[in-house]
Protein backbone atom coordinates (compact mmCIF):
# COMPACT_ATOMS: atom_id res chain seq x y z
CA UNK A 1 0.00 0.00 0.00
CA UNK A 2 0.99 3.53 -0.71
CA UNK A 3 2.97 4.27 -3.44
CA UNK A 4 4.49 1.60 -6.36
CA UNK A 5 2.85 -1.79 -5.74
CA UNK A 6 6.17 -3.39 -6.67
CA UNK A 7 7.95 -1.66 -4.30
CA UNK A 8 5.80 -2.62 -1.89
CA UNK A 9 5.88 -6.52 -2.73
CA UNK A 10 9.98 -6.13 -2.98
CA UNK A 11 10.07 -4.16 0.75
CA UNK A 12 7.87 -7.40 2.22
CA UNK A 13 10.04 -9.71 0.53
CA UNK A 14 12.84 -8.47 2.18
CA UNK A 15 10.91 -8.45 5.20
CA UNK A 16 10.87 -4.67 5.22
CA UNK A 17 8.05 -2.68 6.30
CA UNK A 18 6.41 -0.83 3.37
CA UNK A 19 6.48 3.01 4.46
CA UNK A 20 2.69 4.40 5.31
CA UNK A 21 0.42 5.85 2.53
CA UNK A 22 0.31 9.68 2.56
CA UNK A 23 -2.56 11.41 3.13
CA UNK A 24 -4.27 12.70 0.00
CA UNK A 25 -5.47 15.84 1.74
CA UNK A 26 -3.14 17.02 4.27
CA UNK A 27 0.02 14.90 3.09
CA UNK A 28 0.34 13.31 6.48
CA UNK A 29 1.21 9.85 6.81
CA UNK A 30 -1.73 7.14 7.99
CA UNK A 31 -1.89 5.00 10.47
CA UNK A 32 -2.49 1.26 9.72
CA UNK A 33 -5.59 0.25 11.06
CA UNK A 34 -8.42 -1.88 9.74
CA UNK A 35 -12.24 -1.14 9.10
CA UNK A 36 -14.72 -3.44 10.93
CA UNK A 37 -18.18 -3.64 10.46
CA UNK A 38 -21.35 -6.59 11.35
CA UNK A 39 -22.21 -8.16 8.49
CA UNK A 40 -25.04 -10.82 9.49
CA UNK A 41 -26.48 -11.35 5.74
CA UNK A 42 -23.78 -10.25 3.52
CA UNK A 43 -20.50 -8.83 3.68
CA UNK A 44 -19.33 -5.30 2.48
CA UNK A 45 -20.87 -3.81 -0.63
CA UNK A 46 -19.79 -0.90 -2.27
CA UNK A 47 -22.54 2.01 -4.03
CA UNK A 48 -21.15 4.16 -6.22
CA UNK A 49 -24.68 5.80 -4.74
CA UNK A 50 -26.78 5.70 -1.59
CA UNK A 51 -29.53 3.33 -1.92
CA UNK A 52 -32.55 3.18 1.16
CA UNK A 53 -32.41 -0.71 0.72
CA UNK A 54 -28.98 -1.58 0.00
CA UNK A 55 -29.52 -2.55 -3.79
CA UNK A 56 -27.43 -3.36 -6.52
CA UNK A 57 -24.07 -3.11 -4.31
CA UNK A 58 -20.77 -4.58 -5.41
CA UNK A 59 -19.87 -7.06 -3.28
CA UNK A 60 -16.05 -6.84 -2.18
CA UNK A 61 -15.58 -8.75 0.70
CA UNK A 62 -17.80 -11.50 2.08
CA UNK A 63 -18.71 -12.71 5.31
CA UNK A 64 -16.75 -14.79 7.20
CA UNK A 65 -18.42 -17.39 9.67
CA UNK A 66 -18.56 -15.11 12.61
CA UNK A 67 -20.33 -12.11 11.40
CA UNK A 68 -17.78 -9.73 11.38
CA UNK A 69 -16.12 -8.43 8.68
CA UNK A 70 -12.47 -6.74 8.33
CA UNK A 71 -11.03 -4.93 5.88
CA UNK A 72 -7.25 -3.79 6.61
CA UNK A 73 -6.77 -0.10 5.35
CA UNK A 74 -4.77 3.44 6.73
CA UNK A 75 -6.61 6.55 8.15
CA UNK A 76 -5.66 9.61 8.95
CA UNK A 77 -8.04 11.09 11.66
CA UNK A 78 -7.30 14.35 11.27
CA UNK A 79 -9.11 14.43 7.64
CA UNK A 80 -11.24 11.45 8.24
CA UNK A 81 -9.60 10.11 5.15
CA UNK A 82 -9.53 6.01 4.85
CA UNK A 83 -7.65 4.48 1.87
CA UNK A 84 -8.83 0.72 2.17
CA UNK A 85 -7.24 -2.89 0.86
CA UNK A 86 -10.15 -5.81 -0.16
Amino acid sequence: MGGNPRRSELLEALGLTPPPPHCPKCGAAMAFGALGTQAFVGGASWYRERSAFAVGGEPIVQRPLGGMVWIDGHRCPQCRVLLLDY
